[in-house]
């Protein structure tokens, strides 16, 4: 078993990802896909704690193929944050796919974390998983407040059409948000992006889903995500509330988190294969 750094492309730009290769050949492999601000490549070692590294090395030790990465102009990869919107991310999913594909392996399967949820979702028709893991899904685009960095919605919309941006700071760092973000948000709530609803794009899902959230999230509140999970027509699916859980499960090494690794791990171990 290996646990490797690699980068692959995307639209010209160098993406990097954490490469976990299983012993056993034609493995089945699951793509991570990381929230707004976060990263796919956290260092692997065996005192790891982040929830993304200790459920990938579970099923690497499972003997599946995990693809962890980071989207264009976060972590380690190239670009700028958000210079090309969700769209952008959305490319990289496909980039991250084709890698895979590449690799020889036929059954891949998603798992998404919050705007990567989202990111999944839209990539379902071009990926046709084997199945997906959801953590506190982005499950409307359409819903995301365009009230960013102190600034009104107004004041957005007026910075759009002057082709303005805006700092925001998450976690004590800070990021832009360009204006094809921006702009982007803004056609979506005006329903003029139909290629990133992900609302339609959920009516189409029929691989095994399963969801898991926090019934204390209150940056996604689960009673949208719940509603919204309804809209998912395939026969396996599950919806899985953790009591006390935040955004994220945090925090680290908590129950919280323990509880979506062991759903996530026996979801991937059932249908993943």
């Amino acid at each position: 078993m290996e646990v490797i750094p690699i980068s692959f492309n995307s639209s010209g730009k160098r993406i990097a990802a954490i490469l976990e290769i299983p012993e056993e050949s034609n493995p089945p492999a699951v793509i991570y896909s990381h929230g707004f601000t976060s990263s796919g490549t956290m260092e692997w070692t065996p005192d790891s704690t982040h929830k993304v590294v200790k459920a990938a090395a579970r099923l690497r030790q499972m003997g599946f193929l995990v693809l962890r990465f980071d989207f264009r102009g976060l972590g380690k990869s190239e670009g700028e944050f958000m210079e090309d919107g969700i769209n952008g991310e959305v490319k990289d999913l496909m980039a991250a796919v084709d890698f895979v594909k590449d690799r020889g392996c036929e059954e891949i399967s998603f798992l998404g974390s919050s705007l990567g949820g989202a990111v999944s979702i839209l990539n379902y028709d071009y990926a046709k998983p084997k199945s997906m893991v959801l953590w506190n899904p982005v499950t409307d685009l359409g819903a995301f407040s365009l009230s960013y960095g102190g600034h009104s919605e107004k004041e957005i919309r007026s910075l759009v059409k002057a082709g303005g941006s805006i700092e925001i700071t998450d976690d004590g760092k800070k990021y832009v948000l360009g204006k094809s973000f921006l702009k982007e948000l803004v056609d979506i709530k005006e329903g003029l992006r139909g290629d990133l609803d992900v609302q339609r794009t959920l009516t189409e899902v029929e691989c095994p889903t399963l969801i898991i959230h926090g019934n204390k999230d209150e940056v996604l509140p689960i009673e949208k995500c719940r509603e919204d999970f309804k809209r998912i027509p395939a026969s396996i699916k599950e919806f899985v509330e953790i009591k006390g859980a935040g955004h994220g499960f945090l925090p680290t090494g908590s129950e919280y988190e323990q509880k979506a690794i062991k759903a996530t791990v026996r979801w991937f171990d059932k249908y993943g294969r």
